[in-house]
């Protein structure tokens, strides 16, 4: 009795196993597509079966349009009629429609007997590094339309041309290619590309992962510093993180820069907290130069930033200096490099005011409303022509800014070190040309780590490091007023005159222009030139407005010279083989 019952049940999975493929393989579609591509035909049969679609695009062409009509139709006719035509085979397994090439179907003739001989087949499996099996890895000649795709069990076979070169390709994992001569097994072992998957970011209490950092942090790179070539760290920042306001206080050389993170988040100082190589600086990075920087982290929310405590309240930007780790591949080789940089400066455009005849008729028509007779008459206004333009003489154009850098690196068993000498010049485009704004910086940094010692056969305490970052900076600057509508040298050059000539003439009878004599005899130390020529002075009535020309030659000079020295001292021991403090 327990024998028939154990047929009986053996007889009826059978049976519910065939019923089951059965009804599988007859899925019935509908379609109504008119010259409609290949790809969006299968992509309706796959939202009417539910299965899922796998191909390769180097492989199989799925563009070409196709008309079709059929309704509840057997799934395997309609692939038939789709896809042999077009040399395309298919594989229903595991609720998955697998697209391939199929080889084209030629006419025997002995040029294709030949070809035929020329052809050979691989097989193999692939696998990554693990020996797990690589579902749908591509396998294909490039440049062609011959190749194939892994399946379930990572299993394929290929049939490619003699000599042919066949690559082996899956998102996250390495390329690899290999030159095919003779029939043979090929099973490819493919490592995972550690440029994507293993890109890591600074946070508040080490690195990890940019995969799995869930916190608002963003980053810039070396390679993102060294293409604007900024005169300080902070400008670089400048449209490259979400959530970061950077503005410049004014347009004097050397400038500092605002910045703000995600808002104000404090009254007072809303400046955010810097932590260069791991340490806190005060009073600001200008003594860092853009070319030694590794990269830049801002940590913008209060979840990346809460190991500082309430001194990250406006956020935490982490700087990463260079070392010569992983700089140079081998022991004692330096690698020394030099950059250059030159360039010119420019106003991008000029104020729009009044020329001298312009200012004369507005001067006339503020006289006539003020119940007072015209100031000018047209004889004078006819003759005026367009005057003095003050932007044009007071512009230093054609401004040059340079950088040089000088660095050399290397690493050995016991030591990496980084050295680098940076010097920036930057002249200002009104004044620079006068030596009253100008800006100056010298930079010295030296980043070295000592491997004191390392034994590989102790379990614990087996390694013991230390380093030091050091940097120094010298600035040097002059600067003009800035961002003064009175008494700067740009708001005079927009606000005084047009009908004053820059120099004084000889003689004058014009009131708006005194002469030589006169400013002498009210003013014996007027302001000259290198030549002694006397510059013009304005009228009455103009009071903080000056000759803005005079200015810019005027004996007075504002410099400020500062050094900064910023060094950073550390030591490691390894613990265990996986914990270092």
């Amino acid at each position: 009795m327990g024998r028939i019952l154990y047929k009986k049940r053996t007889v009826i999975l059978f049976f519910l196993l065939a019923f089951s493929f059965t009804v599988s393989s007859a899925q019935k579609v509908s379609l109504d597509f008119n010259r409609k591509s290949l790809k969006t035909v299968l992509e309706s049969i796959t939202e009417q079966t539910g299965y899922t679609l796998a191909y390769s695009k180097e492989v199989v062409n799925l563009n070409e349009r196709v008309t079709i009509r059929v309704a509840d139709a057997d799934l395997t006719q309609v692939l038939d009629e789709l896809l042999l035509p077009r040399n395309i085979g298919y594989e229903i397994k595991d609720n998955k429609i697998y697209i391939f090439d199929l080889p084209a179907k030629k006419e025997a003739s002995a040029s294709q007997q030949n070809s035929q001989q020329n052809q050979v087949q691989i097989r193999g499996k692939v696998t990554d590094v693990n020996g797990e099996p690589i579902i749908g890895a591509n396998i294909f000649v490039p440049g062609t339309t011959i190749g194939t795709i892994s399946d379930l069990e990572g299993n394929y076979v290929l049939t490619v041309p003699r000599g042919s070169v066949v690559r082996f390709s899956y998102l996250g994992y390495v390329d690899q290619e290999f030159t095919v001569n003779e029939p043979t097994t090929l099973n490819v072992k493919m490592e995972e590309e550690a440029k994507t998957l293993e890109e890591l970011v600074v946070i508040g209490y080490g690195v990890q992962k940019k995969s799995v950092v869930t916190a608002a942090i963003s980053r810039v790179t070396a390679e993102e510093l060294d293409v604007p070539r900024p005169s300080r760290i902070e400008d670089v920042l400048k449209g490259k993180v979400s959530g970061v306001q950077i503005t410049q206080s004014s347009g004097h050389p050397g400038a500092e820069s605002k910045v703000r993170i995600r808002g104000i988040g404090t009254v007072n100082n809303s400046d955010p907290l810097y932590i260069v190589d791991g340490m806190p600086v005060d009073g600001g990075i200008n003594y860092l130069n853009p070319v030694d920087i590794q990269s830049v982290e801002v940590l913008k929310d209060a979840a990346s930033a809460a190991i500082y405590g309430a001194r990250a309240a406006n956020g935490v930007i982490l700087i990463t200096t260079k070392t010569g780790e992983g700089v140079v591949k081998g022991i004692g080789k330096p690698v020394i490099n030099y950059d250059f940089n030159y360039g010119w400066q420019n106003p991008w455009k000029k104020k729009s005011v009044l020329n001298a005849k312009e200012y004369m008729v507005i001067m006339n028509e503020a006289q006539i409303n003020d119940g007072n007779l015209p100031r000018y008459t047209k004889d004078q206004i006819a003759m005026a022509g367009k005057g003095t333009d003050w932007q044009e003489e007071t512009f230093n154009y054609n401004a040059p800014v340079q950088t040089h850098q000088l660095s050399m690196s290397g690493n050995s068993e016991k030591i990496s070190y980084f050295l680098s000498l940076g010097y920036f010049s930057q002249d200002g485009i009104i004044g620079g040309n006068y030596g009253k704004s100008n800006y100056e910086r010298w930079s010295l940094r030296t980043n070295s780590t000592y491997n004191v010692f390392e034994d590989k056969e102790r379990n614990i305490f087996n390694k013991l490091r230390v380093g030091v970052n050091v940097g120094y900076s010298r600035d040097n600057s002059t600067g003009i007023e800035t961002n003064s509508e009175y008494g700067s040298v740009l708001g005079s050059a927009l606000a005084f005159n047009p009908r004053v000539p820059v120099y004084a003439p000889e003689t004058s009878n014009d009131p708006d222009i005194q002469s030589i004599s006169t400013i002498l005899a009210a003013h014996p130390y007027a302001v000259t030139d290198k030549e002694g020529r006397v510059f013009s002075i304005p009228p009455a009535g103009f009071q903080e407005i000056a000759n803005p020309v005079a200015m810019l030659n005027q004996p007075r000079l504002d410099r400020w010279n500062s050094d900064k020295f910023v060094g950073t001292f550390w030591g490691g021991i390894r613990r265990v083989a996986w914990f270092e403090i």
